[in-house]
């Protein structure tokens, strides 16, 4: 189900990890563990991550309406975006994705501010953020994927149930795939808790320290990202 294609993302990826540990580690993390999670996560060396927010302050999901959306886990992944973009990663070669529509929503807006931060010429959909279901057919490079559902029922809802959507979402990087979710709420899912042993035993999960949203959002205001 996943597959560890590496290669030709190991240079970007690799630039990635240089910038971050020179340029943004020793300075603007509050947490020493941020540090080693976010090194871990672009290690060019590993083609599958999952980011385990469980216990994370700040990662609950929110319910507004009809829509569902975690902003502790978009921040995270905008820290994961700006550590690439510094690096020189090409924008077109990494895709944002959630099954969720108001979450994608708060991604695209996201990477709009982080895109041009990074580079003023660069417009304001250049890294393309859709939901899993309009991934259906397209790859990237490199794929952030945000499960967002985190709670204290182990509410996963309708459409992490779905197992040809959970297909499609982990099927759509070619050599990177990033994900992030609260391993603690998806083991709920028969399907999810497969999805987390597999990550598991193949040492694949990296668990986040407490602080990991507030250190990553202060990281990404110290570099003048909205």
């Amino acid at each position: 189900m996943l597959h560890q294609r590496q290669q030709p993302y190991q240079a970007a990826a690799a630039r990635a990890l240089c910038a971050l540990v020179a340029l943004l580690l020793p300075t603007l993390f509050v947490s020493t563990d941020q540090s080693v999670c976010t090194v871990q996560a672009l290690d060019p060396h590993h083609g599958v991550v999952f980011l385990d927010t469980s216990g994370v302050n700040g990662t609950d999901d929110v319910l507004q309406g009809d829509g569902v959306s975690n902003p502790g886990e978009a921040a995270l992944v905008g820290l994961l975006l700006k550590g690439l973009l510094t690096a020189g990663a090409d924008p077109t070669d990494i895709g944002l994705t959630s099954p969720y529509k108001a979450q994608v929503a708060m991604l695209q807006r996201q990477a709009a501010a982080i895109a041009t931060a990074c580079d003023p010429l660069l417009t304001g959909n250049a890294i393309e953020a859709l939901t899993v279901d309009k991934y259906q057919g397209r790859d990237k490079p490199c794929i952030i994927l945000s499960f967002v559902r985190s709670n204290d029922q182990g509410n996963t809802g309708r459409l992490l149930a779905d197992w040809q959507r959970i297909n499609v979402a982990v099927t759509r990087a070619k050599h990177k795939l990033l994900l992030l979710g609260s391993a603690t709420t998806l083991r709920a899912t028969p399907l999810l808790g497969a999805l987390i042993e597999l990550v598991e035993s193949r040492g694949w999960k990296v668990q986040l320290p407490k602080d990991a949203v507030s250190a990553g959002t202060g990281a990404l205001q110290a570099l003048q990202v909205p």
